[in-house]
């Protein structure tokens, strides 16, 4: 299989915008630990939304938001933003933490890949 990738591992050409959801407020000091995203509150939790070059940046983000002993709730890739008089973004693939847990599909063999 020379050239092909493994089914459900894909290299994502460009950089992706994602949405993370975690439960409780974080204070500035939390989101110093991530530089790369910005962070608003909604309700009793944070969203962190931002670019993130590939699978090994949100492979980091998800290892920090575990280290820091946080609830992840989910994460969304966001559609691309569409381009003035161009062609329709893509939907956004969202997958829940139970969801991964549960193995919830081929986006989360996406998004654990």
């Amino acid at each position: 299989m020379r050239g092909k990738q493994a089914s459900g591992a894909r290299r994502d050409p460009q950089p992706q915008r994602y949405q993370i959801r975690v439960r409780g407020r974080l204070g500035q000091t939390m989101c110093a630990a991530f530089p790369v995203l910005q962070a608003r509150t909604d309700g009793d939790q944070t969203v962190l939304t931002g670019m993130l070059a590939d699978q090994a940046a949100l492979s980091g983000v998800l290892a920090e938001i575990e280290a820091l002993g946080l609830e992840l709730l989910e994460v969304r890739r966001l559609p691309r933003r569409r381009p003035i008089n161009g062609p329709a973004s893509t939907p956004s693939a969202s997958l829940t933490w139970q969801d991964s847990v549960r193995g919830g599909g081929q986006e989360a063999a996406e998004l654990a890949a």
